[in-house]
């Protein structure tokens, strides 16, 4: 704990492979279009939440702060680290992480234009 807070790791931005979690390809209506996308962001969320959990497990597993955190806390104070480097493996598989995940469509990318190889209607 640094200064009687546990340390905290954000990531702000993260995508999803968009081909495991694609839907049905959606009607031409667009309200219905949205609804469909409302309906599917808490499974992307749910989906992204849990590779991030599988992913931390592994590298608890492995004892390999693949993540930075502590060059971050060699960053912020270098004295602390030095008392925390030696067992620093051990430390940082016994760390509990809490992954929060928040979707928000912005786009769907399925509106690319032409495909590659075909000419554009004028």
């Amino acid at each position: 704990m640094l200064r009687g807070r546990p340390p905290s790791l954000i990531f702000t931005e993260a995508a999803p492979e968009a081909t495991s979690l694609s839907p049905r390809w959606p009607s031409s209506n667009k309200a219905s279009w949205r609804t469909s996308w409302k309906r599917r962001t808490p499974k992307i969320g749910r989906e992204v939440e849990r590779r991030l959990q599988e992913g931390i497990a592994v590298l608890k597993r492995e004892k390999l702060d693949a993540l930075g955190i502590g060059t971050q806390i060699y960053r912020r104070n270098p004295k602390l680290w030095r008392r925390l480097e030696p067992d620093w493996d051990d430390r940082f598989a016994r760390i509990r992480f809490q992954v929060r995940v928040e979707v928000r469509m912005l786009s769907t990318g399925l509106n690319v234009g032409t495909p590659f190889g075909t000419k554009e209607r004028k």
